[in-house]
């Protein structure tokens, strides 16, 4: 076929040629005009007819050029972000371990959790009958039989971290008393005691005397013990309290006996003392005859002085060490009493290196976030009150990573001291107490920030 001349939107010379999916067919002269679709009139019989794409995409791929594929690099692969280490909550409160059977038992358990973790509760062991709260942790159960019942509080983070406590509530059958008796009385003056008890089934209660001395008498129905001594000395004594079902119980305590005359020191001395700081104990007396008594010494050391009326012992020690005292009443009808104690006289800059110690030791607990090794230096009560505080410590380290002053010293005494602490960097400048409070076991522990 000759070439043709087009003319229109596209015009060239074309030799059977496909273009845009028209195929030109016709010999000689013949033009066509090329248009978007259909068929275009062309002069002498000459036209334009569509070819499918389909049927042109073979003719298409033979004239043009394939490019080479580019080469697929693989993808590096991705580390995993590493996972923040989860700390396990504490449990810090102590339940209680007795109770009256027939009675409510009630125990809110207080745990921490060094990140703030939601807790969840539950029992792994517990009495028939006993409920927990998930969310607060609270134990509760309306009524307990006695005996003896094993119980298994576990609190978890959710992520994995979880403690438990386990502890036995022992209820006691029968009836319990409740009251404490007098243990000291005189010759010749009437001696009277209630003794107070209850029965968790609301039942009657007998009261019988067990042991005692001759002439002693108790109400069967009210409990009233009268008896009158003639003699001083030390008595024993045993009271029993029973119910209709033969449950019973028994109280001992041993009471003494002094003459009408007599009188007796029965004050606790104060066995410690600080070099330059002052130390007084006042002397307490049970002398039922009112007649005036006198104080002095037997032994003291240098210094040490006792108010001759009113039993104030006062002193100011220069020096450490430990210094026997004995301590001597006597009364205007010859009856005298004395009572004996070391007193033992601490540094004051020991004091002071052991308090330091105690508060560094802590803080830095809290900076290793180690929450158990921290609450050792508290108090039982400071642990329920300041744990909340030590969580939220923990949850700005900037707070526990600050800089703590030496504590300065401020008041102490035998059973308490307190020391400033200057608080530097974290979220801002501080001042605050540390309040120090001796335990049952004489051992110093923090009680207040």
């Amino acid at each position: 076929m000759r070439g043709n001349r087009m003319k229109g939107k596209f015009a060239g010379t074309v030799s059977g040629v496909v273009l845009f999916g028209y195929l030109l067919i016709g010999g000689g002269n013949d033009q066509a005009v090329f248009g978007q679709t259909g068929v275009e009139p062309v002069e002498q019989g000459s036209y334009l007819r569509r070819v499918e794409q389909a049927q042109l995409q073979p003719k298409l791929q033979t004239t043009q050029k394939s490019k080479p594929k580019p080469e697929l690099k693989p993808k590096p692969k991705l580390k995993p972000k590493p996972k923040s280490r989860n700390t396990s909550p504490e449990i810090i409160s102590l339940p209680p371990e007795s109770g009256i059977p027939g009675y409510p038992y009630l125990y809110q358990p207080i745990a921490v959790d060094a990140d703030g973790d939601k807790l969840n509760w539950s029992l792994k062991v517990s009495p028939t009958g006993m409920l927990i709260d998930p969310a607060t942790g609270l134990i509760a159960a309306e009524s307990l039989p006695s005996g003896q019942h094993a119980v298994s509080l576990r609190v978890d983070d959710g992520l994995g971290g979880s403690d438990t406590q386990d502890f036995t509530i022992s209820l006691r059958a029968g009836p319990v008393i409740m009251s404490t008796p007098a243990e000291y009385t005189y010759t010749s003056t009437p001696y009277r005691y209630t003794v107070e008890a209850i029965d968790p089934a609301g039942l009657d209660l007998r009261y019988a005397i067990s042991a005692g001395p001759s002439g002693m008498h108790i109400d069967p129905d009210t409990g009233l013990l009268e008896w009158s001594a003639d003699t001083a000395g030390v008595i024993d004594i045993r009271i029993a309290v029973s119910n209709a079902f033969g449950e019973s119980t028994t109280q001992s305590y041993s009471l003494t006996v002094m003459d009408q005359d007599s009188i007796t020191i029965i004050s606790t001395p104060v066995i410690e003392a600080y070099v330059s700081l002052l130390y007084e104990y006042p002397l307490a007396l049970l002398n039922a005859s009112g007649a005036e008594a006198i104080y002095s010494f037997n032994q003291a050391p240098t210094g040490m002085t006792v108010d001759a009326a009113t039993g104030l012992v006062s002193w100011t020690p220069a020096t450490a060490g430990s210094f026997p005292v004995e301590v001597v009443v006597m009364n205007d009808r010859g009856y005298m009493n004395t009572q004996k104690f070391t007193l033992v006289v601490n540094s004051l800059e020991q004091m002071d290196r052991m308090f330091t110690g105690m508060v560094s030791d802590m803080f830095a607990s809290l900076a290793n976030a180690d929450l158990g090794g921290a609450m050792q230096y508290l108090t039982v009560d400071a642990q329920l009150r300041l744990g909340p505080l030590f969580n939220e410590l923990l949850d700005d380290m900037g707070q526990v990573s600050a800089n703590y002053t030496d504590p300065v010293r401020v008041s102490i005494h035998p059973e308490m001291a307190e020391y400033m602490v200057r608080r530097t960097g974290g979220n801002g400048d501080r001042v605050f107490m540390v309040t120090f409070l001796r335990n049952n076991n004489r051992e110093w522990r923090i009680n207040d920030l």
